[in-house]
């Protein structure tokens, strides 16, 4: 922002339940902006990064279930089956589960962001991101 006034709301971008490794997560994802009528970059929405890094766009499991999903996958070798039998064990305790084609669907999801990943070696946005990422504890078992 440029002219240094403080930002305001200005509108909700989204709420949506988000299931994460610890439950479920009711967010509200709230846009704001500079409310002074004279600043140049007055039209520009700045959202919440820790909102937007939740989960993908559109997706109901946050992206600590992708990861796990494809490193349980990928790492470990497991079938979709057992993959699906692990994920849902962790969940259990919140009484929450999910489908064996949910456990496709984020696998899928899983492939495209590695693909994204080395598609964005030389981004230096995206590798400050991913930096951000390897050092969340959610995804210490990704290291």
């Amino acid at each position: 922002m440029e002219c240094q006034t403080r930002l305001q709301k200005y509108a909700t971008i989204s709420q949506r339940t988000i299931i994460t490794l610890k439950g479920a997560l009711q967010m509200t994802h709230v846009g704001y902006r500079c409310p002074n009528a004279d600043c140049p970059d007055r039209s520009s929405v700045y959202r919440s990064a820790l909102a937007d890094a939740q989960a993908l766009p559109g997706f109901t499991y946050g992206l600590d279930i992708v990861a796990l999903v494809g490193y349980l996958k990928l790492h470990h070798h497991q079938t979709v089956d057992e993959v699906h039998q692990s994920v849902n064990k962790r969940l259990k305790d919140y009484q929450i589960s999910m489908s064996r084609r949910n456990v496709m669907y984020l696998f899928e999801a899983y492939g495209s962001l590695l693909k994204a990943a080395a598609q964005n070696k030389s981004d230096p946005a995206f590798q400050d991101w991913l930096g951000q990422v390897r050092e969340d504890p959610r995804f210490s078992h990704l290291n």
